[in-house]
């Protein structure tokens, strides 16, 4: 099953040249498939679910969820650079057995193969990715939109106008581990990338 986004999305990462810079944007609940639950991590060949907004979890999560290995497979698959972001471990759930955490999908991008790619993760380990108090979003969603916008000139460290991935992972650690109070720390992951790369 292959919803409207996800083709969107898997179509905008095929179209992208070498050279180029294809960014994703990750921020749904991840699931683990029943038969992997009981684990703390999934293993290389347990697969991970996408829920979407019909999903149902609990009820039918794998008839109305989208695999993460289709978009993982796309994403390694590209010629481009392949920068993603990733918020999939929220706060506020109450079963968290069912719930993969980044670090689960982090591990089914990054495999020494395929595209050259960046992943820029929440939160480590079994960290929750909380939401502001003010209820503006996640901590690294509003992080990541004030380093583009607002605080742009405070993080673009050696002013051309441009935020690198360096940059981008400074502020963003920076201000989400101060923000939570060192309970959530985004970080960093590459695949075949050396060196740093203007990204916005």
């Amino acid at each position: 099953m292959e919803t409207g986004r996800a083709r969107r999305s898997s179509e905008a990462v095929d179209a992208a040249e070498k050279l180029s810079t294809a960014r994703v944007w990750c921020a749904h609940r991840l699931y683990k498939r029943e038969k992997d639950q009981n684990a703390e991590r999934v293993n290389v060949d347990g697969n991970l679910l996408i829920a979407l907004s019909t999903s149902l979890p609990g009820i039918a999560l794998e008839p109305t969820s989208l695999p993460f290995e289709l978009v993982a497979e796309r994403l390694r698959a590209s010629k481009a650079r392949v920068v993603v972001l990733l918020d999939v471990c929220h706060a506020g759930l109450a079963d968290r057995a069912g719930i993969a955490t980044n670090d689960d999908a982090v591990a089914r991008l990054i495999t020494n193969e395929g595209a050259s790619m960046v992943v820029l993760a929440a939160s480590k380990g079994n960290q929750i990715s909380q939401e502001t108090v003010t209820g503006r979003g996640g901590r690294f969603s509003v992080a990541f939109e004030s380093i583009l916008t607002t605080s742009r000139n405070t993080y673009d460290t050696d002013g051309n106008g441009a935020i690198s991935i360096s940059e981008l992972f400074r502020g963003l650690k920076s201000k989400v581990a101060r923000e939570s109070a060192g309970q959530q720390t985004p970080w960093l992951s590459r695949n075949r990338l050396v060196g740093d790369i203007d990204l916005f």
